[in-house]
């Protein structure tokens, strides 16, 4: 059986022989996690938590490490996506126990240790954001961001961009033109909280209380 999974969207595809459903867990799995990712970018933290959880006890099921591991690191892009700490412990334990490269590889990507990954090893949609970190043309950012189709693969790749420093105004208004479009409000509210931030370091007070009541008429 071979497993293949995207980190953004949790999407696994098994070649098991042509018509074999998926087994339980793995549909199971896929659904809360794909509920979680929804309630999690809504801001409901509290249901979010209850379908990883949930996800977690059907992945568990097969024992399968591997996927364990990833959906760890599905919980850690989007907590990159919506400028958030890295909640690594589980995932380490994991891979303590079963290493896995591709793991280890997306791992480093989202912590922003960009000499330590492997091209080779990357999801594709994020190869152009990496070749570009890897140079130090600060204009070519936006471009590698707007390369990317998937919405929640550009706000993960933002995130690393914040997590190096490397974010400024026009990112900043994109990642936040992007949460809003789809409807994201925790990633909406911190790219606005970070935009404030950035406005505050330059000096330039109306922009950042503009940010400000923007934040207050949204939050609940």
């Amino acid at each position: 059986m071979k497993k293949v999974l995207w980190i953004a969207v949790f999407l696994m595809l098994i070649g098991c022989g042509a018509g074999k459903p998926a087994p339980g867990w793995l549909s199971a799995g896929s659904s809360q996690l794909e509920n979680y990712k929804k309630h999690y970018l809504g801001g409901q933290d509290k249901i979010a938590a209850l379908e990883f959880n949930d996800a977690l006890k059907e992945i568990k099921q097969s024992g399968d490490l591997e996927i364990l591991a990833r959906s760890h690191l599905i919980r850690m892009a989007l907590q990159t996506a919506t400028l958030q700490d890295l909640t690594d412990a589980d995932y380490l334990k994991i891979e303590a126990v079963q290493p896995s490269p591709v793991n280890g590889n997306f791992y480093a990507f989202l912590q922003g240790k960009v000499a330590q990954v492997d091209e080779k090893l990357l999801p594709e949609q994020y190869l152009g954001l990496l070749a570009t970190l890897r140079r130090s043309g600060e204009g070519e950012r936006l471009p590698a961001i707007e390369q990317i189709k998937d919405p929640l693969s550009q706000l993960i790749a933002l995130g690393i961009l914040v997590r190096l420093g490397q974010d400024n105004e026009v990112l900043l208004q994109k990642a936040i033109a992007i949460a809003s479009g789809e409807g994201w409000k925790k990633a909406l509210i911190a790219y606005l909280g970070r935009l404030k931030i950035y406005y505050e370091t330059k000096q330039e007070s109306s922009k950042a209380r503009t940010i400000e009541q923007r934040i207050n008429l949204i939050r609940d």
